[in-house]
């Protein structure tokens, strides 16, 4: 794990809502990194919902790599439901303390009804893959899988989705009118 945190770039800044910061997270905030959104030239906040410390501090190491992410970490969905800014993406895992499996999707699909949302997980069922998809899950990624690349792509395609989405919601309405 130190290895993660020494070999962080430059241009990142990782916040956590609950819980001891990680050595990266530390790291990146006391040296006064930003992130952007390349659409908005803003931070492009990205909740991470992972109970596990080493799976967190990997994670949030690829997204540093991209320079564009705050992180808010949380490790339950008591914690992700006290929040009150939405993200613009969320990352969640299966296997929570309070919530397994599907109901980890269903649950936070009911605290951010319009966000996107990338499955990140140890469980390898492609039933469980495809529930998730049908919940509204935007992507499903298992973590043995999982890279900076990967990651990059995953979050940049939920992100790009649920604009279109919300632009189509909005057409929607405005026909109505």
């Amino acid at each position: 794990m130190g290895l993660i945190s020494e070999h962080l770039p430059r241009g990142r800044h990782i916040h956590h809502a609950a819980g001891a910061r990680t050595a990266a997270a530390s790291r990146a905030s006391s040296q006064g990194y930003s992130a952007s959104d390349e659409s908005t030239d803003r931070p492009l906040c990205v909740y991470l919902l992972e109970d596990n410390p080493g799976d967190q501090v990997l994670i949030e190491a690829y997204l540093a790599t991209e320079g564009k992410h705050v992180v808010v970490a949380f490790g339950s969905m008591a914690e992700l439901a006290l929040r009150g800014t939405p993200p613009d993406v969320v990352l969640l895992d299966l296997r929570l303390p309070d919530a397994r499996d599907e109901e980890v999707v269903r649950r936070t699909r009911l605290v951010l009804p319009d966000t996107p949302m990338v499955v990140l997980t140890g469980v390898e069922d492609g039933e469980v893959a495809r529930r998730c998809l049908e919940l509204g899950a935007d992507d499903y990624i298992e973590k043995n899988e999982l890279s900076s690349e990967v990651l990059r792509r995953a979050v940049a395609f939920a992100v790009a989705r649920g604009r279109a989405r919300n632009l189509q919601t909005r057409l929607q309405a405005a026909e109505r009118l």
